[in-house]
């Protein structure tokens, strides 16, 4: 559940990310495309650097920090998109998100393969990424209806671009206040 919800939010902004930076910033597929990279590398450290908080952090805690630095991410990109800053803002809204979602992801994912029982680990393994593909396809087929209303609308780049970052965030905070009460709960 956790990881549908982290990747409608991420990827509900990436799928559509560059498109508004080439039609709004006026920049080329490449260097529009390099935000995604951001997101990748970043997401690598993310990774990384749960796996060594690891030992300090419960599963629950981690996920939470990991949403609180998506949810962190998405504010600042709301914050880019609705003023019209600099485009190169962008890339550093991005690769916060992308830090959050590597420590999401590779909590929720060892968490789920460390409470797998014996010779399960195949079938938990496909149903984890059966919930990535799931939360992706979630995200790009609710932006591109999103898209799709606003260009009927006759509305801007920027327009849809708010819209999608009201799904991504409204998931982001429903989230991250599950994971909440799910530590409190685990505290009591």
């Amino acid at each position: 559940c956790i990881t549908i919800l982290g990747f409608i939010a991420f990827y509900g902004m990436e799928a559509f990310l560059p498109l508004y930076l080439i039609d709004t910033h006026g920049l080329s597929s490449i260097t529009a495309g390099l935000v995604l990279s951001c997101a990748s590398i970043s997401w690598m450290l993310g990774s990384s650097a749960q796996a060594r908080l690891q030992m300090r952090l419960s599963f629950n805690q981690s996920m939470l920090l990991g949403f609180a630095g998506v949810a962190l991410g998405l504010i600042l990109l709301g914050i880019f998109i609705s003023t019209g800053a600099a485009v190169i803002w962008a890339y550093p809204c991005w690769l916060v998100t992308g830090v959050g979602m590597g420590v999401l992801a590779n909590a929720s994912r060892t968490s789920a393969l460390t409470h797998t029982p014996p010779n399960q680990e195949g079938s938990i393994a496909t149903a984890i990424s059966l919930s990535a593909n799931m939360g992706i396809g979630i995200s790009a087929g609710a932006g591109g209806a999103i898209k799709n209303y606003i260009d009927a609308s006759e509305g801007s780049s920027t327009d849809m671009m708010m819209a999608i970052w009201v799904m991504a965030i409204s998931v982001a905070v429903f989230a991250l206040t599950v994971l909440w009460f799910r530590n409190r709960l685990a505290d009591a």
